[in-house]
């Protein structure tokens, strides 16, 4: 082969080697339709084996996207591990997201006390969640 076919192969490793190195999956290592047949495998071997487990993130966008691969050298391959989030089919549900403003009484000497700024609900679950330190952002307008 001529090394006129091989330097955009080459140029095209070392820049996917760069994306890893930024912390993102590259497109050109992992092929999209392998990727998708491997999550997919993925759901069955989990809906056959933990069938009370979901995968949070079943495109592959997200780990193109969000996912920061661990990559490290084992003789002469180079190994990918990418976090696979799961969680139980019951915790699986959208959850609405509610921030609590605190508003003083009109008595300076009452004040409700809470350890949470946001709870979190959905009408078919039987639990709210709260948390503290949680700031809201809104977007500029024009």
């Amino acid at each position: 082969m001529s090394l006129i076919f091989q330097v955009p192969e080459v140029d095209g490793l070392y820049e996917a080697i760069q994306i890893l190195n930024t912390g993102h999956l590259p497109h050109q290592i992992i092929n999209h339709e392998q990727f998708k047949r491997s999550l997919h495998e993925l759901q069955v071997q989990i809906r056959e084996h933990h069938p009370y487990l979901v995968l949070v993130q079943p495109d592959v966008k997200y780990y193109y996207q969000q996912a920061r691969p661990k990559i490290f050298r084992f003789d002469r391959h180079l190994i990918i591990i990418l976090d696979a989030p799961l969680t139980t089919a019951f915790l699986a549900k959208p959850l609405q997201i509610y921030y609590i403003d605190k508003i003083p009484l009109l008595n300076p000497h009452t004040t409700l006390m809470t350890d949470f700024n946001v709870i979190a609900v959905h009408p078919d679950i039987d639990y709210i969640l709260a948390a503290d330190g949680v700031q809201l952002t809104f977007p500029a307008q024009d």
